[in-house]
């Protein structure tokens, strides 16, 4: 991932959690809690295990001090036929 900003702008990159694209950045502000901007791409083969690791991460970040903003584009077919696989 190339990421760049104004030298204004603070930011740390969070390293990576999940086997699909994501990533975490985290804004710090003066005077203010710091924003932690977190995105997630899940394929649409992946497995649903996804979203168990996907919790985990959103439960350990909730207890930071932090503003957060999640974005995930899960890619969810929910007119195929359900298996245990898939819910």
């Amino acid at each position: 991932m190339n990421l760049s900003s104004r030298d204004t702008i603070s930011f740390v990159q969070i390293g990576k959690q999940l086997k699909v694209v994501e990533f975490f950045i985290e804004f710090k502000q003066f005077r203010c809690a710091p924003i932690l901007l977190s995105c997630f791409y899940r394929p649409p083969d992946f497995t649903v295990s996804f979203f168990d690791s996907l919790a985990n991460i959103v439960n350990s970040i909730a207890a930071e001090n932090k503003e957060v903003h999640i974005v995930v584009d899960c890619n969810v077919d929910l007119i195929k036929k359900s298996t245990s696989e898939s819910k």
